[in-house]
């Protein structure tokens, strides 16, 4: 679980903006949590899938599959561990489950960074030196490479659902309902209520 107040500085570039006033302040709170709200309603409904249409690219598509991308990234890095990219990952020795996973992270980081991706493949036993084939082959995995990590995520998250105390688990449709007085999901044992409201005013004071 991610809460909102470190996941919002992320979206600014590890700083939360200032602004002029508190109508701003509250707007921009408004429409993050509408767009948050959204998304994850998608996830919880099982229709959120990869954004863009492969059969009509163009270069300006490309450029908002790398800025998505870079944001996928990003909010992957939040949680090394849960995507085996930890420093100390074995990959030779992992399940196959965990290779796709790492993998596929590798195809994405690799499309964000394409002056690295060159080293990602072999072509005639040596790495490829030619960084526009390289980046054909990672657009062409891209969304396969999504939609095995959004498989991880989805496996994790059945899993969290069945050790959470106090919710009803649906693991038809992934939800769960929480009571606004009940245990926060995160685990913490405090009330969902308090935590959420908490994350809020925190988020709108620094940002007044």
């Amino acid at each position: 679980m991610i809460m909102t107040s470190e996941w919002m500085p992320e979206i600014f570039g590890g700083e939360i903006p200032t602004f002029d006033t508190k109508k701003q302040a509250d707007l921009l709170l408004k429409n993050l949590m509408e767009a948050y709200n959204a998304y994850n309603k998608a996830s919880h409904a099982g229709t959120l899938r990869f954004p863009f249409d492969m059969k009509k690219l163009s270069g300006d598509i490309i450029d908002d599959m790398q800025d998505w991308s870079f944001g996928l990234l990003e909010a992957m890095r939040m949680r090394p561990e849960i995507w085996h990219i930890a420093d100390k990952e074995d990959f030779e020795n992992a399940d196959e489950d965990v290779k796709d996973v790492i993998l596929s992270f590798c195809t994405l980081y690799g499309f964000v960074h394409p002056e690295e991706s060159k080293d990602l493949f072999i072509k005639h036993g040596k790495p490829m030196d030619d960084e526009a084939e390289s980046m054909a082959i990672l657009l062409a995995m891209l969304p396969l490479a999504v939609e095995t990590l959004q498989a991880h995520g989805a496996r994790l998250e059945k899993e969290r659902q069945r050790k959470m105390a106090g919710g009803i688990v649906d693991l038809n449709s992934r939800r769960i309902k929480v009571s606004r007085n009940g245990p926060c999901p995160c685990g913490s044992g405090k009330k969902y209520k308090k935590i959420l409201r908490n994350e809020l005013k925190a988020f709108a004071a620094n940002s007044s």
